[in-house]
C-alpha cells in the first residue's frame, strides 16, 4: 500500500470554489516504486503544464500557494513527489529516512511522469526547486526539446556541506555504505522535530514557513526527516561536474539564485548555467533558500520573472 493521503488515491476532486479540477493519483516508479503526483487545471483554456519538482523532504502538499500562482496565470500544473520523499513510496527500513540509490533513479522517475502524464500536445514548462533543480538538469538532458522554458529556483549543483569538506563528507557516506549503513541516516542527521521560525533556514515568511509547517502537521504520513549516507553520496556523485551537468542541457533555463543560501554553494549553480546553451542566473540577494517562500517583496518579482521567461520562450512549432 503506498504512502499518500488516506482516501485520495484514484480520486478526483471538484473544487467549485476555486474552479479547479485536482486530481491526486500515483504511478510506477523505477522498480515498481510508486510515486506520488498530483494535477490541477485552471477550467478556462490552458497556456500549457508547468511540471513542478519539489526540493528535500518535500511534497506538493506544502505547494498550494505557488500551484495557485500558476494556475491564476493560466497554467495547468502536474507536480510529483521525489521517491522516498512526500508521498511517494519510501526506500529506506525507516520510512522518515530521505534515502535514495541514485539520482538518476529521480530522473527516470520524473521522465516517467513527463512521458505518460504530461499531456503532450500542449506547451509544457519546467519549475524545480533544490534537489528537484537537479533532477530537472537530468530530466533536461534526457528529454531535449520536451520543455519550451524551465526555471530552477536554488538548484542542488554544489552541495553545501557545513564545516565538512566535500571530499570528506563523501568519504564518510561511502565508509557507511560499506559497511551496510547506506540507509541509516547521514552523521549529523535525524529527526527534525520542534524546529522554531527563528532557527529555520529556508526563508524570512513566517507566514509561508507556517503554511508548510501546518500541512506537514495535518499530514504526518508525507513527513520526511534527514538523509541517509546513501542519499549524500548519491547527491556528491551526482554534484561532481556541474558543468557537465550545465552542457547536456539546451533547453532555456532561468537559474534563480538566493543570495542567503545554506544548502547549496554558488560556485555550482554559476558552473552549471555558465556551461549550459542558453541559460541566465537572477539573484537575489537577500532571499534564503526557499526564494518561492520568501516575503512578498522577493518573492513576487520571482513570479514576474518566471511568467516573463516562460512568455519569453514560447514553443518551437
Amino acid at each position: 500500500m503506498p504512502i499518500g493521503r488516506p482516501g485520495c488515491y484514484d480520486l478526483v476532486m471538484t473544487l467549485s470554489a476555486t474552479m479547479l479540477i485536482t486530481t491526486v493519483l500515483t504511478f510506477a516508479g523505477k522498480g515498481g516504486t510508486p510515486i506520488a503526483y498530483e494535477r490541477v487545471s485552471a477550467r478556462r483554456e490552458s497556456v500549457g503544464t508547468i511540471v513542478i519538482l519539489p526540493g528535500f523532504t518535500e511534497t506538493y502538499l506544502a505547494y498550494d500557494e505557488l500551484i495557485g500562482d500558476f494556475t491564476a496565470a493560466g497554467y495547468d500544473v502536474a507536480i510529483m513527489d521525489l521517491r522516498g520523499m512526500g508521498l511517494s513510496g519510501r526506500l529506506a527500513p525507516d520510512p522518515r529516512v530521505a534515502h535514495v540509490d541514485a539520482v538518476d533513479d529521480y530522473a527516470a522517475d520524473a521522465a516517467t511522469f513527463v512521458d505518460t502524464l504530461v499531456t503532450p500536445e500542449r506547451p509544457a514548462y519546467l519549475f524545480a526547486h533544490s534537489t528537484g533543480g537537479l533532477v530537472g538538469a537530468k530530466l533536461l538532458a534526457l528529454r531535449p526539446g520536451r520543455f519550451a522554458a524551465a526555471v530552477l529556483d536554488a538548484p542542488l549543483m554544489t552541495l553545501a556541506t557545513g564545516m565538512i569538506p566535500s571530499w570528506l563528507a563523501r568519504t564518510l557516506a561511502s565508509c557507511a555504505c560499506a559497511v551496510g549503513r547506506c540507509q541509516d541516516y547521514a552523521p549529523g542527521s535525524g529527526e527534525h522535530a520542534g524546529l522554531s521560525f527563528a532557527a529555520n533556514r529556508t526563508t524570512h515568511s513566517p507566514e509561508r514557513w507556517a503554511k508548510v509547517n501546518d500541512a506537514m502537521a495535518a499530514h504526518p504520513e508525507a513527513v520526511t526527516n534527514g538523509p541517509s549516507s546513501g542519499w549524500i553520496r548519491a547527491v556528491l556523485a551526482a554534484t561532481k561536474d556541474p558543468a557537465a551537468l550545465g552542457r547536456a542541457v539546451t533547453t532555456p533555463t532561468l537559474v534563480a539564485q538566493a543570495g542567503e543560501d545554506e544548502f547549496v554553494r554558488p560556485e555550482g549553480e554559476e558552473a552549471f548555467c555558465a556551461a549550459a546553451k542558453a541559460c541566465r542566473i537572477e539573484r537575489f540577494p537577500g532571499a534564503r533558500h526557499e526564494i518561492f517562500r520568501e516575503v512578498d517583496a522577493i518573492r513576487t518579482p520571482l513570479l514576474a520573472k518566471i511568467f516573463a521567461f516562460y512568455a519569453a520562450n514560447p514553443p518551437s512549432r
